[in-house]
């Protein structure tokens, strides 16, 4: 697991947006095993350079919640792709409804993870946000946690994580697409 205040400084976070576009862009002529692959790549950089523990891209497909891919920690699978719950028992699904923040930095002391549905998992630090389709609306969420809190996350880790969904809604388009 990563210990906290691993969180990479300002011109490195600018590296990871770059690394991440360069990942995502690099393979988008290439087959869906390429592409998938290059989104777990980034999810395994973003859990990294974010220091969080697990990273992954959830579709709202109708009542569900599906992962699609995931980073875990090393040695311990905690999603694995095609887990299946129901959308409106997960905190993505309720961050995209506006019940709770994209960026909860300690999960112990926000008010509204109070009215937040239960998750297996301990979560001490979470931050989400939208994987947009233009002309189509939401695909669904990039969302990574930890399993501690973290006071260190901020706007600079979120707009990162904006960036990589943003790239990650083109990798959905092509596909879709081709």
């Amino acid at each position: 697991m990563v210990k906290q205040g691993m969180f990479v400084s300002d011109p490195d976070m600018e590296q990871l947006e770059v690394t991440v576009s360069e990942l995502l862009v690099a393979t988008a002529e290439q087959s869906d095993a390429l592409v998938d692959e290059s989104v777990t790549q980034v999810l395994r950089i973003l859990r990294e350079r974010l220091g969080m523990d697990v990273v992954f891209v959830a579709e709202f497909d109708g009542d569900e919640h599906v992962i699609r891919q995931v980073a875990n920690p090393e040695g311990l699978q905690v999603h694995a792709p095609g887990e299946v719950r129901p959308l409106e028992q997960t905190w993505c699904h309720h961050v995209v409804e506006g019940r709770l923040p994209r960026l909860i930095p300690d999960t112990r002391s926000h008010p509204a993870v109070k009215t937040a549905p239960d998750v297996k998992e301990t979560i001490g630090a979470f931050m989400t946000t939208p994987i947009t389709l233009p002309g189509q609306g939401n695909y669904g969420t990039l969302c990574t946690y930890s399993f501690t809190p973290h006071d260190e996350l901020g706007e600079r880790q979120l707009s990162a994580l904006e960036q990589a969904a943003s790239h990650i809604a083109k990798v959905v388009i092509r596909r879709r697409s081709g």
